[in-house]
């Protein structure tokens, strides 16, 4: 926060340099795109008044059940004033999202949002602890999914793009997204990954909810107005979608927060297993780089054509 530690955070290093961004540098929009596991509240406190800051947050929520257990960690809480429709939170109500479900939150929301604001500056809050083997997060992105999402956002603010590490506590799986995301960076090839499923209900339900709450606000927005709800689990009116806020958490705030003994712990058999799949992707990533980026192909009996209409 800004007068206050949270979380295993002393200092907001992405929110910090937003601001001096904002303050220092000629810098008008930023995008903050935040795929940490956990809920960036305070960058949220931070920017929830003022449009030059875009914050999108991909987190998990559990209706509220997931710290930091708040109720403006949900999707219907899109800003206030000015900034109104500048704070997008995509809440995870399960476990076990993986690149499908990221995928289809990258395409359907964030880069037709991204595109319209058009960010001066793009800062990343890249905790990897949303990959596959963390015990914090429990969600299955494979590492080499990271580059891709780091891919989709380099077209934006002319590649000014700062991928900021801030969680991940499953060092293998930590380790190999990281490298990927920075060979990214570098200008490589995004590694192919594993075969894209459809994208679960809940999250089709997170994404339909945000859309729906930002709708008046984005034009990117406007052809978005009805969807089928034949597979969606909320209340419908008609063809329209209509979404439903609910909390699980509890409204009496804590004077403290632990840090220790508050997580699920792994047992060895799913350490196990998850290293064994781990290792298995690792195996299967390609780096390969094409020898030649640009090709010329050329055919001498393209000189004869001509166009007939000429003298």
């Amino acid at each position: 926060m800004k007068s206050e530690y949270c979380g295993y955070c002393f200092f907001n290093n992405v929110a910090v340099a937003a601001q001096h961004a904002l303050d220092n540098k000629g810098v008008n929009r930023i995008l903050i795109v935040d795929w940490d596991v956990h809920h960036g509240q305070a960058t949220q406190q931070m920017f929830y008044d003022g449009p030059r800051v875009l914050y999108f947050s991909v987190h998990r929520y559990e209706h509220g059940a997931f710290w930091p257990n708040l109720r403006e960690s949900d999707f219907h809480y899109i800003g206030s004033g000015a900034g109104k429709g500048f704070n997008v939170n995509v809440p995870l109500n399960q476990t076990k999202m993986g690149n499908a479900d990221y995928l289809a939150i990258w395409h359907q929301l964030l880069l037709p949002l991204a595109y319209e604001f058009r960010p001066d500056l793009v800062l990343v809050s890249s905790g990897f602890d949303s990959a596959l083997g963390d015990e914090k997060g429990e969600m299955e992105i494979t590492p080499a999914c990271y580059s891709h999402l780091t891919s989709s956002l380099m077209g934006l603010a002319q590649g000014k793009l700062a991928v900021v590490l801030e969680g991940g506590y499953c060092l293998k799986s930590l380790a190999e997204g990281a490298a990927v995301t920075l060979r990214t960076l570098l200008g490589d090839p995004c590694p192919s990954i594993s075969k894209i499923d459809e994208p679960s209900l809940s999250i089709q339900e997170s994404i339909l909810s945000a859309i729906y709450v930002l709708r008046p606000f984005r034009k990117c927005l406007q052809f978005q107005g009805r969807f089928d709800v034949s597979k969606v689990g909320s209340k419908k009116e008609g063809t329209y979608f209509v979404p439903t806020v609910t909390f699980e958490g509890s409204d009496i705030k804590p004077t403290t927060f632990a840090t220790r003994n508050c997580y699920p712990v792994q047992n060895r058999e799913t350490i196990d297993q998850l290293d064994q799949r781990l290792d298995q992707l690792i195996k299967e990533t390609s780096l390969a780089v094409p020898k030649h980026r640009l090709c010329f192909v050329y055919d001498e009996r393209m000189a004869s054509h001509r166009n007939v209409n000429e003298p």
